[in-house]
């Protein structure tokens, strides 16, 4: 097991949060965001299709990329700067022609490989999350449509998420959770 993944998964469970002020932290390596996206992509994907994609933005890309956004997305400009501060984003998308490659492959399933792949993406974000934590490394996870501009993207991948990452420059609130019996039921 790499080093650099150290914490009990309970502990990282327990202690991902979302956190959305970030500043820039220097003793984030890209070896450590490397790492972490390297692992999580052990995540599963149905019949193991992979369609997941990943582009990681750091320094001038990542604060022009959420200058765009600050631009084109109706939210608080202060929200904005809170990611745009951090170290980097990692931006989530999926490759439709994978998916529409795998519908043509298993006609039979068509109907549910977009969710699958959607399904897919999600567990991949959460792996990342989940890794990016074990290291103390803040991030949460962002839904705007806004692309880059400063590079060019395979025409048939779509853009899901962004997490921007880098050190918590806010403190957290304690988490309420519903009890849970309301949330499983066992038969």
């Amino acid at each position: 097991m790499n080093p650099l993944f150290h914490k009990s998964f309970a502990t990282t469970l327990m202690e991902r949060r979302s956190i959305r002020k970030l500043k820039h932290d220097p003793s984030i390596t890209k070896e450590q965001i490397n790492e972490a996206i390297k692992l999580a992509l052990h995540s599963p994907s149905a019949f193991h299709m992979q369609s997941s994609r990943i582009i990681v933005l750091t320094e001038d890309i990542n604060h022009a990329y959420w200058e765009s956004v600050k631009e084109n997305e109706h939210v608080a400009r202060t929200k904005i700067t809170g990611f745009q501060n951090g170290n980097g984003t990692v931006l989530f998308y999926e490759d439709n022609k994978t998916i529409k490659n795998m519908e043509t492959e298993y006609p039979k399933y068509k109907e549910w490989f977009e969710r699958c792949a959607l399904e897919g993406n999600a567990m991949l974000q959460y792996a990342v999350w989940l890794a990016l934590t074990t290291q103390h490394i803040a991030a949460s996870i962002q839904h705007f449509t806004t692309e880059p501009k400063q590079i060019t993207i395979d025409s048939n991948w779509t853009l899901l998420a962004q997490m921007p990452f880098g050190g918590a420059d806010e403190s957290v609130e304690q988490r309420v959770f519903l009890p849970y019996k309301e949330r499983v039921m066992w038969f």
